[in-house]
């Protein structure tokens, strides 16, 4: 029997549980993955993904690049379980992921393309809510303090853990990218997913992200990227190239340039450009790379333990709507904390409602008879109602708004 603890595997001998190897890494099969969706204007259903197979070993810096629209974004989402394909097998460890999906939950890091992390508060306390959020509840105060050393050291933020999230000051564009990276990292996942998260920068902050990127996989850890840059590609120990949601090539960088016969990376669109997608994707399963990159590193057994973590899946999601209710505290302070540290909102917020008073106030007037003042009374009491519901409204749903994309992403 096999034991499984989020990456963490035990096999039961019959009389001890003896660990298997690479336990606490994660190894990615994809098999024959698809995705379609449906055109809103035409309602025809459109491929994304196309039959899709691949393996990323554990301590694999893998690159996706390739046109815009070409399914690049998609792919990762499939593998990471944001968006999951419409057809095909994602494996963890040999299990299927979208059934066990529990299980690796904990395990997966994902950072997106746009900044998602909270502005005007410090570094440090963006990273000591995150803890407070994803690591087990009865992590110390002091553990949490040394985690936040590491992952600041790791990503060379050093010296910035007192310095506001916000750009262009006190940080940079880089810096900031690299908070939303220490954001994932607190946690130490097994899997870091990256989508797009150079674009924008110059070439040097490109550069220096992407090796950073590689110094991440030196302790067994999983990264895949999407990137549009392809100058510092050759820290990847792999690319995949996608067109038009075919997979048309899977190797090492150095290998692309040879394969599509061109003098650097960055050629490769020219180089497919009119080109049918379904040729360069038979090209490629005749070829030995294909053989060698995606065949021979397949799973020689099928899925047969797949079933076993589906009948855990469901008391673990009883016992985390648990964990969510224990979240709240944590939630509170930091939405507070949040409120304090941008001044400026806060001041607005106080200053609505004796402002709108004072405006009513000098507007209505309740002087005249008693008939005349019962009717200025009533009309001001009506603009007080519509002006509290409007500002409520209004106030709540940009604070939802604001909040959507930080709650998707936790």
């Amino acid at each position: 029997d096999m034991v499984q603890i989020a990456a963490f595997a035990f096999r039961f001998t019959g009389e001890a549980l003896e660990p298997v190897p690479a336990s606490g890494s994660i190894r990615i099969e994809a098999h024959h993955l698809s995705k379609q969706v449906r055109d809103r204007a035409t309602g025809r259903p459109i491929t994304l993904l196309h039959d899709i197979n691949l393996v990323v070993e554990p301590g694999e810096f893998v690159a996706i690049f390739g046109y815009s629209g070409s399914g690049k974004s998609t792919l990762l989402d499939a593998l990471s379980g944001r968006r999951r394909a419409s057809s095909g097998q994602v494996l963890y460890n040999g299990i299927d992921f979208y059934k066990g999906f529990e299980l690796f939950r904990r395990s997966i890091g994902y950072v997106p393309q746009q900044d998602i992390v909270h502005r005007k508060i410090s570094v440090r306390k963006a990273l000591y809510y995150t803890a407070r959020l994803r690591l087990p509840p009865d992590t110390l105060t002091e553990e949490i303090d040394s985690h936040i050393v590491r992952v600041l050291k790791q990503v060379g933020l050093s010296g910035k853990e007192l310095s506001p999230v916000d750009t262009p000051s006190p940080l940079s564009g880089g810096e900031l990218k690299r908070v939303n990276l220490a954001v994932e990292l607190i946690a130490n996942p097994s899997i870091l997913f990256l989508d797009e998260v150079t674009s924008g920068l110059d070439a040097a902050t490109d550069k220096r992200m992407m090796q950073l990127f590689a110094e991440l996989v030196s302790g067994q850890k999983t990264v895949i990227c999407v990137t549009h840059t392809l100058e510092n590609v050759e820290v990847c120990h792999l690319v995949l190239l996608l067109h038009r949601g075919e997979m048309v090539f899977f190797g090492p960088p150095k290998e692309a340039i040879g394969y599509f016969e061109v003098s650097r990376l960055s050629d490769v669109f020219e180089r497919i450009e009119g080109i049918s997608a379904e040729k360069l994707a038979e090209r490629f399963r005749e070829s030995d790379y294909y053989h060698f990159f995606v065949e021979r590193r397949m799973s020689v057994h099928t899925d047969a333990e797949c079933d076993h973590p589906v009948s855990t899946v469901s008391p673990m999601i009883k016992r985390q709507a648990l964990a969510e209710w224990s979240q709240l505290p944590t939630l509170i302070t930091r939405y507070l904390d949040l409120l304090v540290s941008d001044r400026r909102n806060l001041v607005m917020l106080l200053l609505q409602a004796p402002v709108i008073g004072a405006l009513i106030g000098l507007v209505f007037g309740i002087s005249g008879t008693p008939q005349e003042r019962a009717v200025g009374e009533s009309r001001i009491a009506f603009m007080l109602v519509i002006s509290a519901i409007w500002c409520g409204c209004l106030n709540s749903t940009r604070e939802i708004v604001k909040e959507v994309p930080v709650y998707l992403r936790e």
